[in-house]
């Protein structure tokens, strides 16, 4: 097992080995090239902006094989990304902001960024996850960003950052990725090729195929790798320099995906295995259509960014689990389908003049509709037993029992916004950013849409009996005697009998700020001090309106309101960035406070478990991150980062513990590893006339966590059987290559020490299959050629 140790060791190591590397660089010209991000909306220097920025370059990304947001995850300090199964449930945390290892219907804190445009989708369970083939860089922002970015931005973005078309030249490439596990063929094709159409206009297409088997066994269905994947997807950038002065880029995207079952085990002992009744997928397919176009006005540029996306997923559970304590527990599964549209307008201004004065102003328009429903469903050889009647067939599935939430949430989010930057020395620079704007909420429940979940666990036996009360058994098990009541539309009851759409409402204007001060102590090294706000805006609660938000097993619980309230975060920021030893060393050093307040849960009721979103105490995240690359000689490049991080509860009444699961004192520590690590070395040497060889290793490390609070929801002082903590765990990757003008070829393993610790867990125990591990020891081939 690796531990911190061994990484404190390999940080010394790394760092005794600097002291030669300035010896060497007086005969060497190597030295670390400088970084420049967008981050800010303009081209600066990473080194001269004051905030931590973590940078996966072009390069990084193709040597490292890394292909999704978990890779990414693993080497970004204070980056976690957790997801039940592709496409199922995925998100970002940063800097131990996180409650939950499933943020089920809270909004996540962390927005994912395609170039100028966010394509996290509010109240959904799914996001799309860009392909990484020609991506120029990703770019992680931590700590809030609300001033440029707004309100889905409370704990940090993570920007993928893509190539664009360009008139100079033709250009393209085409890769493939050959690799094993145990057996499983993983097969991954990608393609670029950028065509000047003449000197002012160019179009660059790129597209992506994956063909990947499986490795879980689900012993349920009887199928053997099951977790198999299909994918495919293009994207095209059309470039269009009108004059000197106007530019306009049009950009489409599509991806579609398609895992046939989650790569998730049933029990921690059990790896590899898992046992559901159906195959749990998570089918989604992406389209995103982005406008661009840039004005020199001589004294600033003005951009005009108008995107639209799409997202459609249809994903199934099994749901037996939530029966398995009942003396008749049946095959239950839910299919949720879910369409997201999302209109997103920036105009904004940025000064381009050379004087002490440099700023950004701009206004921003989102509009973000969620459209979703639930049928949940059995398997015809239960039908066919228990001879049932009352069944019916949706577009979705047949032999559907109940018809649940057809919702549509909107979001529509109004903001201005403006940062200024004043040199107040040559060497001392002053930032003020402010964002004032408007959230406004809606959810509409479809008057069609049938309730009743909770009425068929209860009364799940009486299904299976045939009775209901005292009534003799029935020759027909027939649904509507499964609900004495009758099974009730979601929409609002009228006099006459019917039922309309039912609509909640709800608007939050808000405001964020930010500060910072950069002092640059010499050519190399800057030292900065930064503060900033976030915000994430108010939730509905469909729950609500059951009886009027008030529990019918005890009045004086406590009162389900119609909405969550909006939370805030203030992060604390000191740090460093610089290169030393003639620019072979460069480090970025930050310590961090974070102040949340507020917090959104997702919550359960004492009395009778009803499932509500609210604002609950607050928490602090304090901690230290690290970011080292080396060439301690002209063929050696070694590399560092770490992050340590204590994040907790801080305030909690008892009432509100009852309603989280959390517990000062007892289990306040919020679902964060304390210590991140990853480190690599490369050695390059030069062979074959102008051809080069390389090898690498990467190493990294997370500490294990809490995937929730200890203790049932709703249930004071009863521990939650779905509280676990995931191990710590290493992973280990090598690779070699050889590198010509034209070519690449590498060798690589991933995984190579076989690790199958736990590092995600399920936090509900409904799910059946609920622990994930990495991916099995992989060999493979990656080939590349480009013109």
């Amino acid at each position: 097992m690796i531990s911190r140790t061994t990484f404190a060791a390999s940080s010394l190591f790394v760092i005794a080995g600097f002291g030669s590397a300035s010896v060497i660089a007086e005969d060497s010209a190597n030295v670390i090239e400088e970084i420049v991000v967008t981050a800010t909306k303009r081209s600066e220097n990473l080194k001269d902006i004051p905030m931590t920025i973590s940078v996966l370059g072009q390069e990084d990304i193709e040597v490292q094989g890394i292909n999704d947001s978990g890779d990414i995850a693993r080497r970004v300090p204070g980056l976690i990304h957790s997801q039940a199964g592709k496409n199922l449930t995925p998100h970002f945390s940063l800097r131990g902001m996180a409650v939950s290892s499933n943020p089920e219907n809270v909004n996540s804190p962390v927005s994912t960024y395609l170039d100028d445009f966010p394509i996290t989708s509010s109240n959904s369970s799914t996001n799309p996850e860009p392909n990484l083939y020609d991506v120029e860089r990703v770019e992680v922002l931590k700590g809030p960003q609300g001033t440029l970015y707004g309100s889905g931005t409370l704990g940090g973005i993570v920007r993928v950052v893509t190539n664009k078309a360009d008139p100079s030249g033709f250009d393209y490439s085409v890769s493939t990725d050959f690799g094993s596990t145990s057996g499983s063929l993983r097969q991954r094709y990608n393609g670029m090729v950028n065509i000047p159409l003449s000197d002012n206009a160019a179009l660059r297409l790129v597209g992506f195929v994956r063909d990947e088997e499986g490795w879980v066994d689900n012993v349920g269905t009887g199928i053997d790798d099951a977790d198999a994947l299909e994918e495919s997807g293009f994207r095209a950038s059309l470039l269009w320099m009108v004059n000197d002065d106007l530019t306009a880029t049009f950009g489409t995207i599509y991806q579609k995906s398609e895992p046939e079952d989650l790569s998730l085990s049933n029990t921690r002992s059990n790896i590899g295995s898992g046992t559901t009744f159906k195959p749990q997928y998570s089918d989604t397919e992406f389209t995103a259509h982005n406008l661009t176009v840039e004005y020199d006005m001589g004294f600033a540029e003005l951009t005009s960014s108008t995107s639209y996306f799409e997202t459609e997923t249809v994903q199934e559970n099994d749901l037996s689990s939530f029966l398995a304590a009942t003396p008749f527990p049946f095959p239950w599964g839910m299919i949720r389908d879910d369409t997201h549209d999302n209109l997103i307008q920036e105009l904004r201004l940025v000064s381009t003049n050379d004087s002490r004065l440099s700023w950004v102003a701009g206004a921003y328009y989102a509009n973000r509709e969620t459209d979703y429903g639930q049928d949940h469903h059995t398997v015809p050889e239960l039908v066919a037993a228990r001879n049932l009647a009352g069944l019916w067939t949706t577009s979705l599935s047949d032999n559907v029992f109940i018809e649940a939430s057809k919702r549509v949430n909107s979001d529509v989010e109004k903001a201005i916004f403006a940062e200024l930057s004043y040199e107040l020395t040559d060497t001392l620079k002053l930032a003020l950013g402010a964002r004032v704007g408007e959230v406004e909420v809606t959810d509409v429940r479809w008057a069609e849409g049938i309730e009743g979940i909770s009425a068929m666990i209860q009364t799940n036996l009486r299904w299976y009996l045939g009775t209901v009360g005292a009534a003799p058994e029935l020759d027909v098990y027939d649904l509507n005697q499964v609900f004495p009541q009758g099974v009730r539309p979601f929409g609002e009851l009228q006099e006459d009998g019917t039922y309309i759409n039912q609509v909640w409402a709800v608007s939050d204007d808000y405001s964020t700020l930010k500060a910072s001060l950069i002092w640059q102590a010499n050519e190399d090294i800057n030292v900065y001090a930064m503060a900033a706000k976030g915000f994430r805006g108010p939730q509905i609660n469909g729950a609500s309106t059951t009886n009027g938000g008030v529990s019918l097993v005890d009045p004086t619980d406590i009162i389900i309101g119609p909405n969550s309230n909006a939370d805030t975060l203030w992060n604390y920021e000191l740090g460093m960035k610089g290169k030393w030893f003639d620019g072979t060393l460069d480090t970025k050093v930050s310590l961090y406070f974070l102040s949340w307040d507020d917090m959104q849960h997702q919550v359960v009721r004492v009395s009778d478990a009803g499932s509500f979103i609210t604002n609950a105490g607050a928490a602090e995240s304090k901690g230290l991150e690290v970011e080292l690359r080396a060439l301690p000689t002209a063929n050696l490049e070694v590399g560092l980062n770490f992050s340590v991080s204590d994040a907790r509860m801080t305030e909690l009444t008892a009432a509100q513990e009852a309603l989280t699961g959390f517990e000062l004192g007892v289990s306040e520590k919020l679902t964060n590893p304390e210590f991140e690590a990853s480190a690599f070395v490369q050695y390059t040497t030069p062979v074959f006339d102008g051809n080069e060889l390389y090898l690498r290793t990467d190493i990294q490390y997370i500490d294990g966590y809490f995937n929730k609070g200890l203790f049932v929801p709703g249930q004071p002082g009863v521990v939650d059987a779905g509280a676990e903590e995931s191990d710590a765990y290493h992973n280990v990757n090598v690779s070699v290559g050889l590198n010509s003008q034209k070519w690449t070829a590498s060798l690589y393993g991933e995984n190579v020490l076989d690790n199958d610790d736990i590092i995600y867990i399920y936090p509900a125990v409904f799910l059946k299959n609920r622990y994930g591990t990495l991916r099995p020891r992989t060999f493979g081939l990656r080939l590349t050629y480009r013109m």
